[in-house]
């Protein structure tokens, strides 16, 4: 079943009305139509206007399309989705000004195109996408790098420090062991010292013990050495 071509009429009405570009306050018209009208509403909007039908015999398909209203489209792009917003609406807008007129094989065509651009556009957002991430990933990885260098060192730093503690220890106990060696010769030498000493004191008390028999001796020598003078002198008093 083929589908019968559109009026002259109303190939007339889409050729005539125009899409308003942005900052516009006018719209033109075709016919009685004036800028209040009908035509000055959003071009969006379904039309409900009766069309006559045509014969079939037709070759050329022609497929009315409204023109696609993009007054106060923002002009400038805040993000990457706003970036493909912008490019999805630039396409749709250029592809539907392209369509009035065009038969149906050329708009499937069409529609492939628009599709493969969508799908161009979803690729380079998340391409862009990946791109930053990526960056972000690397600026991390090279902050990691740092971070780990700086540990690096400061292990470093940490163990010559253990080192220098550790032979230090080692300085302390050989000081250790030298010091118990003199403190051992010292106990030994104390204790010759008071074996010593008691030997000596000993010796005193013995050598005392001599003295006192002694004295004891000399004190009975002279009594007797009196007695023997006081024997001697009455001898010579006799004679």
């Amino acid at each position: 079943m083929s589908i019968p071509p559109a009026p002259k009429t109303a190939q007339k009405e889409m050729g005539a009305s125009r899409v308003r570009p942005p900052g516009s306050s006018e719209v033109s018209s075709s016919g009685s139509h004036t800028s209040g009208g009908p035509m000055a509403s959003s071009s969006l909007e379904p039309r409900t206007s009766a069309r006559p039908m045509m014969p079939l015999g037709s070759r050329n398909y022609v497929l009315a399309v409204p023109p696609l209203d993009v007054v106060g489209f923002p002009v400038v792009l805040r993000s990457s989705s706003d970036f493909k917003a912008s490019m999805v609406r630039g396409m749709l807008y250029s592809s539907l000004q392209g369509m009035r007129g065009c038969s149906l094989s050329e708009l499937e065509e069409r529609m492939e195109v628009f599709r493969a651009c969508v799908d161009l556009a979803d690729r380079q957002s998340l391409v862009q996408q990946r791109t930053q991430e990526r960056a972000r990933l690397v600026s991390e990885q090279d902050s990691l790098s740092t971070e780990v260098t700086n540990l690096s060192e400061e292990l470093e730093e940490v163990k010559a420090e253990m080192d220098e503690l550790q032979a230090w220890m080692l300085s302390l106990s050989a000081c250790r062991d030298t010091s118990w060696e003199a403190l051992h010769q010292r106990s030994c030498e104390l204790e010759q010292l008071d074996f010593d000493s008691a030997a000596v004191t000993s010796s005193d008390n013995l050598i005392a013990q001599e003295i006192s028999h002694l004295q004891e001796e000399k004190q009975t020598l002279l009594r007797r050495a009196e007695e023997l003078k006081a024997m001697i002198e009455d001898s010579l008093d006799r004679f």
